[in-house]
């Protein structure tokens, strides 16, 4: 009963304090300034780099992505872990 205990303990502040985090993006190319000189570029919300997303462990992260590009686009994801069928194909994309 004690290492019930000691693992419930050990979960229940993950989720009893989770939160969902929501972001919308819209992905298009936009004119920005390099050096000084215009030049078109493939921004998410008009930045480059693309925004920062942030969000707690154990935290529902829910993003939507606006492409507004003539072609199918995908986002590569730096420091989240992800199941292998979605970091490493494209299958399971929903395009609309």
């Amino acid at each position: 009963m004690r290492h019930l205990f000691l693992l419930f303990s050990f979960f229940v502040p993950t989720f009893a304090f989770s939160a969902t985090v929501s972001y919308e993006f819209d992905i298009d190319v936009t004119e920005i300034s390099v050096g000084g000189t215009a030049v078109d570029a493939l921004t998410i919300d008009g930045q480059v780099p693309a925004p920062v997303i942030r969000a707690n462990v154990g935290d529902i992260l829910r993003t939507t992505f606006n492409n507004h590009l003539d072609e199918y686009t995908s986002v590569h994801w730096h420091g989240i872990l992800l199941p292998e069928y979605c970091s490493y194909s494209a299958r399971w994309l929903t395009y609309v």
